[in-house]
């Protein structure tokens, strides 16, 4: 009876996944407008998730994938986030490159903050201002954040070349 069990669990879970990447593979990342003032952009997927910044309307955006009611998308580059000072070198008064591989980016100033994208090795951030032992930089190409979809039009398919 036990095993029965597992056995069930085991195919449901497989189903499972197989249709999820099934609807991930079908996806087109495209680029959406927002249609109302006022929206949350949230680090997770979740009405409970922290808030990254507030959208307003017409504001656009880069869709990446969707999950469920969720599409996640680029921060935008004005997005301010935070990577800690000891895995940038400067290379400019504004500007420094990333000295350690899959190093997290933060949407606050702490280890205990949640991670809202990665950067690798040798690539240059914009540095905004330095706080605490981190750096406050525009968010990098790899930094995505969460909106619900029903305050996201489709505008256009975003262009390989993006």
């Amino acid at each position: 009876m036990y095993t029965q069990r597992r056995i069930c669990v085991f195919f449901a879970l497989a189903l499972f996944l197989w249709f999820n990447n099934l609807r991930a593979a079908d996806f087109t990342p495209f680029r959406g407008e927002v249609n109302s003032s006022d929206i949350n952009l949230r680090a997770d997927a979740t009405i409970y998730s922290e808030s990254i910044l507030k959208l307003n309307k017409q504001d656009s955006l880069e869709v990446v994938a969707e999950f469920y009611d969720w599409y996640k998308v680029r921060l935008p580059e004005n997005t301010a986030v935070f990577i800690k000072k000891d895995y940038v070198a400067l290379a400019g008064e504004k500007s420094g490159r990333v000295r350690g591989n899959n190093v997290n980016i933060r949407l606050r100033p702490s280890d205990s903050s949640l991670i809202v994208g990665k950067v690798s090795r040798d690539e240059t951030v914009n540095i905004l201002t330095e706080e605490f032992g981190w750096y406050k930089i525009e968010a990098t190409k790899n930094s995505f954040g969460w909106i619900h979809k029903k305050f996201l039009d489709r505008v256009k398919a975003v262009d390989k070349k993006e």
